[in-house]
Formats: structure tokens, C-alpha cells, sequence
């Protein structure tokens, strides 16, 4: 799992990611959609509520075949802040603490 620093190009990029929020549940941004759809995010609402001291989850963007969804959580082991990103290709984690 790789941890990027908030600090960085990248980690400024995806933190902009963790920042818009389009709703927080498919109904917010789909008039209809697949059981796939539902599928994934059900599984990223899962991930979320395992996730240590999480919150904020929400759909940050999405289009006709994709969408992504954010929260943050506070890693277990450092005590930082930690941005999740999920879309439909990768995992980001940024720690806004470095």
C-alpha cells in the first residue's frame, strides 16, 4: 500500500480529488444505474466502514461509466490524517500530514 505525501505534486492532485463532492449516495448523480454500479460501490462502503475512525465518504465524480468516491480515515499506526480515492482504475491514499 503506498502512501503518498500531501506535500507533494501528486498528493496536491488527489487531495483536489478528496475535495469535490458530487453527493454521497447513487441516487445523488444517477438517475439510473447498473447492479454493477451498485456492486462497486457498495464494496468502496465497505471499505470505508473498516477503515479506522473514518468519515466523509462521498462521490466525488462520475460520468455515464464510471464514478469515484472519497472519505478520510486516521491511520492506525501514525495517528495522520489519511485522504482515500478510489475510481474505477486506482487506490490513492495521500497523508496530509507530510
Amino acid at each position: 500500500m503506498e502512501i503518498i505525501k500531501g506535500s507533494t505534486a501528486k498528493g496536491q492532485r488527489v487531495i483536489a480529488m478528496y475535495d469535490h463532492n458530487e453527493g454521497y449516495d447513487l441516487d445523488d448523480v444517477y438517475g439510473r444505474y447498473s447492479r454493477a454500479k451498485k456492486n462497486a460501490y457498495d464494496e468502496c462502503y465497505e471499505w470505508y466502514r473498516q477503515d479506522n475512525k473514518s468519515s466523509n465518504f462521498h462521490i466525488g465524480s462520475h460520468n455515464a461509466q464510471a464514478f469515484t468516491v472519497a472519505w478520510r480515515y486516521v491511520d492506525p499506526e501514525t495517528g495522520h490524517v489519511i485522504y482515500r480515492v478510489e475510481t474505477n482504475r486506482n487506490t490513492y491514499r495521500v497523508d496530509t500530514e507530510v
